[in-house]
């Protein structure tokens, strides 16, 4: 029984372990998918009649991101000012979230808005923090 017991122990251990792995491997290749949703914002940015799957796959890009740097904060040790830019990513990727699910009258301008800043906050971490070890594409 106390085998059992053990083998039970050993067993939910290793399965807690291996269901909190990261989804992405390394920081280059969470960079490389948050690149493909900001470049969906990039071809909708300024865009008019933006049809309702057009919002949503906007919408999906910007969850991407928000739950992107979600992991890079819990999985990949930021420091602070590395933090707080990933902070305002998750900020202006979320707003493009917001204005697309509510599909508005102005919810492309709010979108542009927003991809501006997503732009400069990804710049900043590229430039500033990331080209000292060389994560920068």
């Amino acid at each position: 029984m106390k085998k059992f017991l053990l083998f039970g122990v050993a067993a939910l251990a290793l399965a807690l372990t291996a269901g909190s792995s990261f989804a992405f491997d390394s920081e280059k290749d969470l960079c490389r998918s948050e690149r493909d949703s900001f470049l969906v914002f990039k071809d909708y940015a300024g865009q008019l009649g933006v049809t309702d799957e057009e919002f949503a796959k906007i919408s999906a890009a910007g969850k991407q991101i928000v739950d992107a740097e979600n992991e890079r904060q819990a999985n990949f040790g930021v420091d602070k000012n590395y933090e707080n830019v990933s902070k305002l990513l998750q900020i202006h990727a979320g707003d493009i979230v917001t204005a697309a699910d509510a599909k508005s009258e102005s919810a492309i301008e709010d979108i542009g808005y927003s991809y501006r800043f997503v732009f400069l906050s990804c710049r900043a971490c590229h430039k500033i923090f990331k080209t000292e070890v060389k994560l920068s594409p």
